[in-house]
């Protein structure tokens, strides 16, 4: 099956919003921007849901799968909406039109809360069709990361390697039964010669490395206990140690031992919680983080597995990939069998994480059957042998060996293949040159690799040395040259990918780059002055983000008619930025009707002293009220200066002493 893609993009807005991309397809590009269609709780209760169906006696539509597609279907209406919707209605017809598939690769790293989401549930209400329920609209999660990976030519079979993994502290797995139902799933397919499966006895980190160096494996299948720790924000394998007991190893751990295994390409998790993503990082993951430590493609499990799915999915997959189909196609047929089944929603249980471009890992040649049967010819009868020219062998076999050892190696060769043309049996000579050009092409890929380091081409000294590492790992110093021109060329890749979000004017993304530099290599500095002007940028948006929220904020409060509120924040806004929009008259406004407010509340307190006789106080209002306003007037009791005068002269007469007993009152006679 052949593919075109159509590459989904999503990338996170403001106000809890997204933006869809699509950035490449035969209907074009386009955008569109939404806001996910349902509650987190719901989310949840989706996949809690989702996550315990199991096979049952097929109905016409059970309440699961009318769940399922509601989500899907609004998950789909959602993202693919408006000019995506577009784009995706003339792919689909221009794919229809040239007989090919369309692979929907989706581009969640700027997104990683969203990796969680069963995207392959998506439903197409107006095909009636989940899309990744057919194998001509595959659903990929697709990393895109610096090293591109290529297919591996293979001879079949197919080398799985099966490790089945039940520490004896943490819940027990029937291990054999586990293999029993694996093995016997593939039997026809191993029968045929499609696939081998070989087993690790003791499932831990050191017994795998050992079995890789014996032998080249194609597929590492995993069956075991996976987890997510929600505050460290990874995911892990457990395995077992020498002892059998629980060691969790973390994705990236376990990709750096599988990494250097070029012959590996594949990886499956038959593990709960194996495609789990971080919220934050979206390499924090089990199958994530095996990706970025170069496995090309990652099929992990998103809910718990029954075992009449796995079994039908195994046999399935296997068969398919071995029978030269891409992965994502494999998967669909796989899924389509667990359909089958009668197994209603675990279809959509296997998550594909890939990076390779087309879905190939594998080129599995064609194997040769019923071959002819050739009668064997009469060899020829002994030529006399020529001494001379004998001679003249042994001395050109005697100048290839000088060059061989002083590793002239075109020379070697050249002698070496004159030497086989004559006469095949030659001593030594075939043999020496097929070491020859073997050691001839590592000396080129060496030198092609040392020479794109010295002039800076990253990639070009990735891909040789990388060639040359996965020939021969202990090359020289070829595995440091090769890790070296790695790093650089992903902290090239990701100056770059700064450079474009800065002529973008996505200043934020960038201090996500540089962090990711930073991890990288801690010295590397900010040759462009990226980061600072992102840095300043940044800070600007903050600041006309508060700004602009103190603004609203004093609007706000200003007709809900609090008044002190709203001058506070629009003085704020004034000290922050001068001349911001209108908040000098909507200042001017608030400080007004403050002061109108504060003389109201003033005269009620300084009438209630009066007539209560609380001189004291009412002084105290009243020259309040008059700082407020010296003009204050009542327009039943008069001015607030009259009223103090009194109300000091009503104090001052409060605060003599009485007069002494026996003697008369100085306004009355004496009797």
């Amino acid at each position: 099956m052949e593919y075109v893609d159509f590459d989904l993009q999503i990338e996170p807005k403001s106000g809890g919003r997204y933006r869809a991309r699509v950035l490449d397809s035969p209907g074009g590009q386009a955008s569109h921007e939404f806001s996910l269609p349902f509650s987190d709780l719901e989310l949840e209760n989706f996949l809690l849901r989702i996550g315990h169906a199991r096979r049952r006696m097929r109905r016409l539509e059970s309440t699961e799968t009318h769940t399922a597609k509601l989500f899907g279907g609004q998950l789909f209406e959602t993202v693919f909406s408006g000019a995506i919707r577009s784009a995706l209605s003339a792919s689909l017809a221009e794919v229809r039109r040239r007989n090919v598939g369309l692979r929907l690769r989706l581009r969640l790293t700027d997104a990683p809360e969203l990796c969680n989401l069963p995207w392959e549930f998506l439903y197409d209400g107006a095909l009636n069709r989940f899309l990744c329920l057919s194998k001509e609209t595959p659903v990929v999660r697709f990393l895109e990361l610096p090293d591109a990976s290529r297919p591996l030519t293979v001879k079949p079979p197919l080398h799985v390697l099966v490790m089945i993994a039940s520490p004896t502290d943490y819940p027990p797995l029937d291990v054999e039964r586990e293999w029993s139902q694996l093995s016997g799933a593939l039997a026809d397919v191993q029968s045929a010669g499609l696939v081998t499966v070989d087993r690790l006895k003791i499932a831990s980190l050191l017994q795998l490395q050992r079995r890789l160096k014996d032998r080249e494996y194609h597929i590492f299948h995993f069956i075991g206990h996976a987890g997510f720790d929600d505050v460290a924000q990874d995911g892990a394998l457990v395995l077992e140690d020498e002892n059998r007991r629980g060691r969790v190893v973390s994705g990236q751990d376990l990709g750096m031992l599988l990494a250097d295994h070029r012959s590996l390409r594949l990886i499956v998790l038959n593990a709960c919680e194996g495609a789990r993503a971080g919220r934050v990082d979206p390499f924090a993951g089990a199958a994530q983080s095996l990706l970025q430590q170069g496995i090309p493609a990652v099929i992990a499990m998103q809910f718990e597995i029954s075992d009449s799915a796995a079994i039908a999915f195994s046999h399935e997959f296997y068969d398919t990939l071995a029978r030269r189909y891409p992965v994502d196609a494999a998967l669909a047929e796989a899924r389509r069998a667990v359909f089958a089944g009668e197994n209603e929603l675990e279809w959509g249980t296997p998550v594909l994480y890939m990076r390779c471009e087309d879905g190939r890992v594998f080129e599995v040649e064609a194997s040769e059957t019923s071959p002819q049967v050739r009668q064997a010819p009469t060899p020829p009868a002994p030529a006399r042998p020529d001494p001379e020219a004998a001679a003249r062998r042994e001395r050109t076999y005697t100048q290839a060996l000088a060059a061989f050892y002083s590793d002239q190696w075109e020379e070697a060769c050249t002698l070496l293949r004159q030497i086989v043309a004559e006469e095949p049996g030659y001593r030594e000579a075939a043999a020496r040159l097929a070491q020859a050009e073997k050691e001839g092409r590592l000396a080129e890929l060496y030198r092609a690799g040392a020479s794109a380091l010295a002039d800076h081409n990253w990639s070009e000294a990735s891909r040789s040395l990388s060639e040359l590492v996965g020939l021969a790992p202990q090359y020289r110093d070829a595995a440091a040259l090769a890790e070296e021109a790695r790093r650089k060329a992903t902290l090239a890749d990701l100056q770059q990918e700064a450079r474009m979000l800065a002529t973008a004017g996505r200043w934020r993304p960038i201090l996500k780059v540089f962090d990711r530099i930073q991890t990288i290599d801690s010295s590397y500095g900010d040759p462009e002055g990226l980061l600072a002007a992102a840095r300043q940028q940044v800070e600007i948006e903050e600041h006309d983000l508060k700004v602009a929220q103190l603004y609203a904020e004093g609007v706000r409060l200003l007709d809900e008619a609090q008044w002190a509120k709203a001058v506070t924040r629009l003085q704020e806004v004034q000290r922050l930025q001068p001349g911001y929009q209108a908040t000098g008259g909507l200042l001017e406004r608030g400080q007004r009707a403050l002061a109108e407010q504060q003389v109201s509340q003033l005269w009620v307190s300084s009438l209630a002293a009066i007539e209560a006789g609380r001189w004291d106080e009412a002084c105290r209002s009243l020259r309040s009220l008059l700082a407020v306003q010296p003009d204050a007037n009542h327009p039943a009791r008069g001015r607030a200066s009259d009223l103090l005068a009194a109300a000091l002269r009503r104090k001052e007469v409060a605060s003599m002493p009485p007069p002494p007993r026996g003697r008369p009152k100085p306004d009355e006679p004496p009797k």
